[in-house]
């Protein structure tokens, strides 16, 4: 059984990857987020689960959880992990600005 970690409370956490499915900022709106905490553990978060996120030795066990997660029937849009204090993605990721919203980079 995995451990449940408040992530409003944990120090040192560094998103990863994160999703969203729904209307931006409607109420079918849920994120879905896998990133690592400062002890090297990985953790997987949806905000539609009370409780925490679920914390995980390997990187790799928590993408599996946030892989069911997304596999419910809807669209899931990959969206930057992280923002700077300029509004830009901080997580290495590439992305473009669309409305309100992040879409990933265009294709090269």
């Amino acid at each position: 059984m995995p451990e449940r970690i408040d992530l409003a409370h944990a120090f040192g956490k560094k998103p990863l990857r994160r999703w969203r499915a729904g209307t931006l900022n409607g109420h079918d709106e849920r994120y879905v987020a896998v990133g690592l905490l400062a002890d090297g553990r990985a953790y997987a978060w949806h905000s539609e689960i009370d409780g925490g996120a679920f914390v995980y030795g390997t990187e790799r066990e928590a993408d599996a959880l946030a892989a069911g997660w997304r596999s419910d029937g809807r669209k899931w849009h990959p969206i930057p992990a992280s923002f700077d204090s300029q509004g830009q993605p901080a997580d290495g990721g590439q992305g473009r600005p669309h409305g309100q919203t992040w879409l990933p980079a265009d294709p090269v």
